[in-house]
């Protein structure tokens, strides 16, 4: 997920490893939070795949600061990161997802619609496997699993219908 970030923010802005890092906090804090130990490396690796580019400036305290900036490559990857599947494992469902739709921006209408119903597809999947989970007569769930596991179908639920929101927008 770092990738995409950094690309989808690098899009049309040069910018510092700093700045990156304050952007990220600032957009997207509720999904994720890296550290420069995670960013730096990430930089390397995209500048070294040719998907981003740096240049070095001497700032106005007299630092040598570098900025990236996304190249055409870079920016023929971000949409691919975008369109990519995301994962099975439910926990990391819904962040993936949640910053994969706040980058769709970047995405002709019908390549979003194709993301929203990747999407939909893969929450009515999960939400289909909790209530199955919750229906069974002879299941072992505690309270507690069982008001966890409801609140994770309502969850999903309302995150679907938000996904049919957003699909009927690409529509209109």
């Amino acid at each position: 997920m770092i990738d995409l970030l950094i690309l989808y923010l690098l899009n049309g802005i040069p910018t510092t490893m700093y700045g990156i890092s304050k952007k990220i906090k600032l957009g997207f804090s509720a999904y994720t939070k890296p550290s420069f130990g995670t960013i730096k490396p990430a930089l390397k690796r995209l500048e070294n795949s040719e998907y981003i580019i740096s240049r070095k400036e001497m700032s106005s305290g007299g630092k040598l600061t570098a900025y990236y900036a996304l190249t055409e490559k870079g920016l023929r990857y971000l949409k691919k990161l975008i369109m990519k599947d995301v994962s099975d494992n439910p926990v990391n469902f819904f962040s993936n997802a949640r910053v994969k739709i706040i980058c769709s921006s970047m995405l002709a209408t019908d390549e979003q619609a194709e993301l929203y119903t990747m999407l939909k597809k893969r929450a009515e999947v999960i939400k289909s496997q909790t209530e199955k989970m919750l229906d069974e007569k002879n299941s072992s769930l505690t309270f507690f699993q069982r008001i966890t596991f409801d609140n994770t179908n309502l969850e999903y639920k309302n995150f679907i219908t938000m996904l049919e929101g957003l699909l009927n927008g690409c529509k209109g």
